[in-house]
């Protein structure tokens, strides 16, 4: 199959914030408990950031459709570098915020980075880009690239206890050089997003999708407790395995390299099970041993067997990402994609950042087991819900052929 020119460029330009992302969500917990904050807030930061992200998702895609989707690109990547400059500069709690706020630093952007007013636009452009035939194919492809370079950017994570050693920095200092190599990537971000040749297309005649309203209503309400689901247990992953195991940096960014390397393997057949067995099946299917997993991870004696768990948990727990993806594309109008994608990542999340907060709330007061328990009855009843919402809503390409005359 080949991928047309300017799908290369989206595929690449996600691939290289999805490697800023896959170090920052190691690094960026440790690193504001290195500067003497607690879990709770660690969380109310990241609730924040997570809101920022989910106010620009849904502000930046309506603009996309209307205004440019390539331009939005250049926008929100000169905000990502502007903010992760921030964090090399200043430790004052409130600058730290506001950094987070405008870059979208420590915000819920999901497997491949894919969340958020990036992971809309993105999303808008590939659909535009593609047939019906090879979305998934593609969507799959996007995922496994995004996904592969977000675990490269984990086991860097690593890099500060060498830049430790050799350049005798304290840890703080040799963390934030993480975040002045994110302000630089930032800026190949946006020189990268300049190349995409953007066709002219319709602008839609109101701001709000109307079109496609039934079908983002009942996909935003699936999303909203997914969203949620998953914010009781991705944002202080790695806080919680520093604090129930002791384990440092190092063995923390192999073991989160590792699983999302396993997962960009993983997606790469995501898109040949949704092509045998339907979009939707594919979806659910894949979901269910990740809940599984996420139920039984606090019960896990030692590090190794909770990485084990962990690792299972985001195999599975990723290969519907670009399913999901290429399906609301598929069912939605073509000029009102962006909209759509922008409408289900506010909803995912603003309750997903609830959720950091909830989780800092639950480890600081209450234990490190229940957040878990909660994140796997919330993404039971999501996927649930999904499937006998969705079952009769099927992409063109899986109609009976009589149907899609």
């Amino acid at each position: 199959m080949l991928i047309p020119r300017d799908a290369k460029i989206v595929i690449a330009a996600t691939s290289l914030r999805s490697f800023v992302f896959g170090y920052l969500i190691v690094l960026h917990a440790i690193f504001l408990a290195g500067l003497g904050f607690n879990a709770l807030d660690i969380g109310i930061l990241i609730t924040m950031a997570s809101l920022s992200s989910a106010i620009l998702s849904l502000g930046g895609s309506l603009m996309a459709d209307r205004y440019g989707r390539k331009n939005s690109l250049i926008f929100f990547g000169s905000l990502m570098t502007i903010g992760s400059a921030l964090y090399v500069v200043t430790s004052d709690y409130f600058l730290l915020i506001f950094a987070s706020v405008i870059g979208l630093i420590g915000s819920g952007s999901g497997a491949g980075g894919v969340s958020g007013p990036f992971g809309a636009i993105q999303q808008a452009l590939l659909a535009d880009e593609t047939t019906e035939k090879e979305r998934n194919s593609v969507f799959s492809i996007n995922s496994f690239t995004a996904t592969l370079a977000q675990s490269l950017g984990a086991l860097s994570a690593g890099l500060p206890i060498i830049f430790q050693e050799l350049l005798l920095l304290d840890i703080l200092d040799a963390q934030r050089s993480m975040f002045a190599l994110a302000a630089g990537l930032g800026i190949v971000y946006v020189a990268i997003v300049t190349f995409i040749r953007e066709p002219r297309r319709p602008k839609p005649k109101k701001i709000i999708p109307v079109k496609s309203s039934r079908v983002i209503l009942k996909f935003s309400t699936f999303r909203a407790f997914d969203g949620l689901g998953a914010g009781t247990f991705n944002f202080l992953l790695a806080y919680w395995f520093f604090v129930r195991y002791n384990v440092d940096l190092a063995e923390l960014a192999i073991v989160f390299a590792l699983s999302e390397l396993l997962a960009a393997i993983a997606m790469l057949t995501a898109g040949k099970l949704a092509d045998r067995f339907g979009s939707l099946n594919a979806i659910v299917a894949t979901h269910i041993p990740a809940i599984a997993m996420t139920v039984i991870l606090p019960f896990a004696p030692e590090f190794s067997i909770a990485a084990v768990f962990m690792i299972a948990r985001v195999i599975f727990g990723s290969m519907d990402i670009p399913l999901k993806q290429a399906y609301l594309m598929s069912v939605v109008s073509p000029e009102e994609r962006a909209s759509a994608a922008g409408i289900t990542n506010l909803v995912t999340l603003i309750p997903q950042s609830m959720g950091a907060t909830v989780t800092g709330y639950l480890f600081q007061f209450v234990s490190l087991a229940s957040p878990f328990f909660i994140s796997g009855l919330l993404k039971t009843g999501s996927y649930s819900y999904l499937y006998f919402a969705f079952r009769k809503v099927k992409p063109i390409r899986e109609m009976p052929r009589n149907d899609s005359r």
